[in-house]
């Protein structure tokens, strides 16, 4: 039988063990692994194994910086304001699927192009991460769907001429791939 005296010792240390299994691995904590992610250049890594490497400022991602989502697949790079994707940027997804185009509070919004794995692919307006607004749809089968889009549905067939004079696009700077180049050409590379 223990004394007093050894039941309290020997709870101290049951307590002092549970203590340390709570606490959180090092080798997993997230955290700044290089550079400044306050204010400048730095990579950081989250518990789930997401990384982002670029600017920061404010300790958010602000400025150009590539978002590896290993939880998901995908892969994002392009500009980021005050922790969210804003601007130009390139996201791909682990479907094959592909965005190309302008980001507004870290949603798809403004204009872009979204490329499916079977070639299809929308050039055109997007907000809340839908095809919304003026867009075209070219299909491998050469069909072509072009007119007013809402929340990713086809919604007002126009001809090309109707739909120009509504201030359409056809296609953005530098073809079909829009204003970023596409992942792997080398150009634009985030480096993760």
């Amino acid at each position: 039988m223990c004394s007093p005296h050894c039941l309290r010792t020997a709870g101290l240390a049951v307590l002092a063990l549970l203590c340390l299994l709570a606490l959180p691995d090092p080798a997993r904590a997230e955290r700044c692994v290089e550079g400044d992610c306050a204010n400048g250049i730095g990579t950081y890594v989250w518990d789930n194994g997401n990384s982002y490497r670029g600017g920061w400022q404010n300790d958010r991602q602000h400025g150009f910086g590539v978002y590896e989502f290993v939880t998901t697949g995908e892969h994002f790079e392009g500009e980021f304001r005050n922790g969210r994707r804003n601007g130009p940027g390139v996201q791909a997804y682990r479907s094959g699927e592909r965005y190309v185009g302008d980001f507004q509070n870290g949603k798809r919004g403004g204009l872009g192009t979204f490329y499916w794995p079977d070639g299809t692919y929308y050039v055109g307006e997007f907000q809340n991460d839908w095809s919304h607004g003026l867009g075209v749809r070219y299909f491998m089968d050469g069909r072509v769907e072009r007119g007013r889009w809402a929340d990713d549905r086809f919604i007002t067939p126009m001809s090309e001429s109707e739909y120009l004079r509504a201030g359409g696009v056809l296609s953005l700077p530098g073809g079909p791939g829009g204003s970023l180049p596409p992942r792997g050409s080398g150009k634009g590379e985030g480096g993760l």
